[in-house]
C-alpha cells in the first residue's frame, strides 16, 4: 500500500552475502532530498542523508557506501547489515522499505599440506572457529576469537595453531580436509565458512589414520555386502529345488512314490528320475 502523506511502503525482503554488495532501489522516486535509513528492532542508525546535493554518511557505513537519486549501494555488506531499510525523501522518513536477510559468506580452497589456511572471520566481535571433518556432519569448536587473541578449547585437534589479526585468521598444519566455519558468539549464527582440500605426499594415509569412522563405515559396507551375497545364494538354490519340483510335475510323475510291498511286507521306494539312480530289472529298488 502506497500513499503521498509519508506512508510506508513495504517490499518483499531482500538477501544479501556477508562481504558481498547490496544495492538496494527504491520503489518511490525522489527528486529532492533523500536519505536511508537502517532499522534495527527500536534502533535507527542514519546511513546517509543528502541536502541540497551534498550527503553525509553514518559512522558504521564510513567508506562503503553510496547513494544516487533513489538507490543505496553498500560495499561490502557487514554481519550488522541485517534489518529494515527505509528510504525517505524531503524530510518524510519513511516513503518505502525493505528487510534484507543476511546469508553466510562461502568459500571454497585447496592447500598443501602443511600450509597455512586464511580465513576472513566477517567480524570484529566475538566469534568461534568450529571445523567439520570431512565426511562427518559433528562440528567442534577450535577457538574462540575475541579482539585478535585465540583461545584453543579441549576439543582441538592436535597439531592446529592459528594465528589471528584483525578481522583473519591463518590456521596451520592442517592436515585434513573439511570445512571451517565463522560463528557470531552472542547470536550463534554463521558469518563465513570455507570448504578446503589437502593435496600433498602422504595426506591420504593421514586422513585415514586420523579417521576412525570411516573404518566402521567401510565395515558396515562390507557386512551389507556379505549379506546381500547370502541372500541371493539362499533364493538362488530355492529356485533350483522349486524348478526340479515343477519340472517332475510337468512329466506327469511324482518325484517320489511309496508302494507297499504286501508279500515282503515293507515298503518299495520307486525313484523316477533317471539320472539318479541305477534301476534294478524290475524298476523297483528296495529300501531296508
Amino acid at each position: 500500500m502506497s500513499q503521498q502523506c509519508g506512508v510506508l511502503f513495504a517490499a518483499s525482503g531482500e538477501r544479501a552475502v556477508i562481504k558481498g554488495n547490496l544495492t538496494l532501489r527504491s520503489q518511490k522516486n525522489c527528486d529532492g532530498d533523500g536519505r536511508w535509513d537502517l532499522k534495527q528492532g527500536e534502533k535507527f542508525d542514519p546511513i546517509i542523508t543528502c541536502r541540497r546535493g551534498e550527503c553525509v554518511v553514518g559512522a558504521r557505513f564510513l567508506n562503503r557506501v553510496r547513494s544516487r537519486r533513489s538507490e543505496l549501494h553498500i560495499n561490502p555488506v557487514k554481519f550488522g547489515d541485517e534489518g529494515k531499510y527505509i528510504h525517505g525523501c524531503n524530510k518524510v522518513n519513511g516513503i518505502w522499505s525493505v528487510y534484507v536477510h543476511l546469508e553466510p559468506h562461502r568459500s571454497t580452497a585447496v592447500i598443501t599440506a602443511g600450509n597455512n589456511l586464511t580465513i576472513d572471520l566477517c567480524s570484529l566481535d566475538q566469534v568461534k572457529l568450529n571445523f567439520t571433518q570431512s565426511g562427518s556432519s559433528v562440528p567442534e569448536t577450535l577457538f574462540i576469537i575475541d579482539n585478535g587473541q585465540a583461545f584453543g578449547t579441549t576439543k582441538a585437534i592436535g597439531g592446529i595453531a592459528v594465528h589471528a589479526q584483525n578481522d583473519t585468521a591463518v590456521l596451520s598444519n592442517m592436515v585434513q580436509d573439511g570445512t571451517v566455519s565463522v560463528i557470531d558468539s552472542k547470536t550463534d549464527k554463521m558469518l563465513c565458512e570455507v570448504t578446503f582440500r589437502v593435496t600433498g605426499s602422504g595426506n591420504e594415509g593421514e586422513q585415514v589414520k586420523a579417521s576412525p569412522d570411516r573404518w566402521c563405515e567401510l565395515l558396515l559396507y562390507g557386512l551389507i555386502i556379505i549379506c546381500l551375497f547370502v541372500i541371493v545364494y539362499i533364493l538362488y538354490d530355492k529356485h533350483k529345488v522349486i524348478m526340479w519340483l515343477l519340472r517332475k510335475r510337468c512329466e506327469g510323475k511324482p518325484p517320489i512314490s511309496l508302494e507297499d510291498n504286501k508279500e515282503e511286507g515293507m515298503a518299495k521306494v520307486i525313484l523316477h528320475d533317471e539320472g539318479s539312480l541305477e534301476k534294478p530289472e524290475n524298476g523297483i529298488e528296495e529300501v531296508v
